[in-house]
């Protein structure tokens, strides 16, 4: 592994030196292309932490599996790291169901269960022609999370050590619980019962929490500014447009195709000109995307064209190595 550069040893020193002075929460401000990852493996090499237990994690799925093809083996989710997701009594009947099924034993199916696949569009009859209750939900496009599956949270004991939590830009401050104090989502809070140093990581002007303040907010940080990658032009205009910069000023590195658009009538763009030109990427100002959101939310926006840009719910863009 080549050694650091000097802003990233300094981060690498912050981050060591607030483990061993057992400091409760510190945050790693990390822009993609800074070297997060690269200073991370770093730090779960060095001989100073060699007795302190560290767990890796990210708050999402995605973001836990780009840790792992990244080289962290061992990283998880932060969820599967601090508790286990109590099924509702209907989720229960019915994986029975299905364990009972495959036991080539009885298998009644309950009024919750009658209750549930009448209302996802499922017919009695047809229960059993999925295999399991999981492929049940996917086929029927049902989060393990809804509410008719999902009860609550039950968070573990007091573990100690040291947790990383990758994009922790959408972990809020506070869990979130329902009315009868059941825990619906895990916040900070319950993350520093469990571990002596928490250690948030990410960027944090990404996307905040849906709900509540983020972790980000009123904690000591250390950040990486300067981009290692290789494709400097589209970086440093992201890296501009993240700070609010006045991108007409922006010159992008010799080569390099990077263009920027001013005063996007009512926040779309000519897309005929574009794929003419063969733009390969589009990039909104958090600003303009919250306007085209309200206007499609609010259903103010006009019929869409052919080629025009629309926001949906359940878009899933997948960019390699970005987390």
């Amino acid at each position: 592994m080549s050694e650091p550069t000097q802003h990233q040893q300094e981060s690498i020193d912050f981050i060591i030196d607030s483990i061993i002075n057992k400091k409760d929460v510190i945050g790693f401000i990390a822009p993609g292309g800074c070297g997060k990852t690269f200073s991370l493996k770093h730090i779960l090499s060095d001989s100073r932490l060699k007795d302190y237990e560290m767990t890796l994690t990210a708050t999402t799925n995605k973001a836990a599996s780009i840790m792992k093809s990244e080289g962290i083996k061992k990283a998880k989710t932060l969820h599967s790291a601090i508790s286990t997701p109590i099924p509702t009594e209907m989720f229960k009947d019915l994986k029975m169901l299905f364990e009972l099924k495959r036991l080539k034993k009885e298998a009644k199916i309950t009024e919750k269960v009658k209750d549930f696949i009448d209302d996802i569009g499922v017919k009695e009859k047809n229960l059993f022609d999925y295999q399991n209750e999981n492929v049940l939900l996917a086929e029927n496009n049902i989060s393990a999370f809804d509410d008719r599956v999902f009860s609550h949270y039950s968070t573990v004991d007091y573990k100690g050590g040291v947790v990383f939590v990758d994009e922790s830009s959408m972990l809020p401050t506070k869990s979130q619980y329902d009315d009868k104090m059941k825990m619906k989502a895990i916040g900070l809070d319950a993350v520093k019962k469990v571990f002596d140093t928490v250690i948030l990581v990410g960027d944090d002007a990404q996307l905040p929490p849906i709900k509540g303040k983020s972790s980000f907010n009123d904690i000591e940080k250390t950040v990486l500014t300067k981009n290692m990658r290789a494709d400097k032009s589209l970086l440093r205009l992201l890296d501009c447009a993240r700070n609010g910069d006045n991108l007409a000023n922006f010159v992008p590195e010799s080569g390099e195709n990077v263009r920027i658009i001013p005063n996007v009538t009512g926040g779309y763009y000519d897309m005929e000109s574009l794929i003419k030109k063969d733009v390969a990427h589009i990039v909104y100002r958090n600003n303009t995307r919250k306007g085209i959101t309200k206007l499609i939310r609010g259903g103010l926006s006009h019929d869409p064209k052919v080629n025009e840009p629309i926001v949906y719910k359940g878009a899933n863009i997948d960019e390699p190595g970005d987390s």
